[in-house]
């Protein structure tokens, strides 16, 4: 009571009774938070914050490929070493590898091994000195060059896809299926489309 006598006035509570609040168009049952990560406290992660898990996981995998590849070289040249042969090197049965059974241009064919180094064409001509490689000339066009396996050739690339049959058969069974191998693949194809696309649209 002041000093008139009447009881003093109070303004409203800002944090009182907001049951008049019309919440009615607030439907939170919608949301979908399946994909935030709440383990932090309850919390949700944005996707922006996932990010530098999934540019680790990127790195990580960029730098497998790159073991991978110089582990595949390691393999082929055991094999070779296991065969006796010591003229040429884990590149150059690649690409006896890659010509497989096929007979195809040198322009070709150095497409198809440009991942294997800008020396492709001193090792088509080691090949070919070294008799695992047979070259014959165009008779429509001298400019152009077709090569074929030779018998040796053929040798290397038989030993070559029984290594990889076993490895393939060891995968199976460690994997349990084929079904994670494809997913791999998958994964594989979409980067291998992603840095296409970079080289070519930037």
């Amino acid at each position: 009571m002041d000093d008139n006598g009447k009881e003093p006035q109070h303004d409203a509570d800002p944090g009182g009774d907001l049951s008049g609040d019309d919440l009615s168009g607030d439907d939170l049952s919608g949301d979908d938070l399946s994909g935030d990560d709440l383990s932090g406290g309850g919390t949700p992660v944005s996707s922006a914050k996932r990010e530098p898990d999934a540019l680790d996981a990127y790195i990580d995998l960029t730098n497998l490929m790159q073991r991978l590849y110089r582990r595949y070289l390691d393999v082929i040249r055991l094999e070779l070493e296991t065969l006796g042969v010591r003229d040429i090197n884990s590149i150059q049965a690649l690409i006896l590898f890659q010509l497989k059974d096929e007979e195809m241009t040198v322009r070709d064919l150095m497409q198809r091994c440009y991942h294997l180094g800008s020396s492709t064409n001193y090792n088509l001509k080691k090949l070919v000195d070294c008799g695992y490689l047979e070259q014959e000339r165009s008779t429509h066009d001298k400019r152009s060059v077709r090569v074929k396996l030779s018998v040796r050739g053929r040798e290397i690339v038989t030993n070559l896809r029984e290594v990889e049959r076993r490895h393939a058969q060891e995968l199976f069974e460690d994997l349990d299926g084929v079904n994670p191998l494809r997913q791999t693949r998958r994964t594989l194809r979409a980067v291998e489309r992603i840095w296409a696309d970079f080289i070519d649209f930037g």
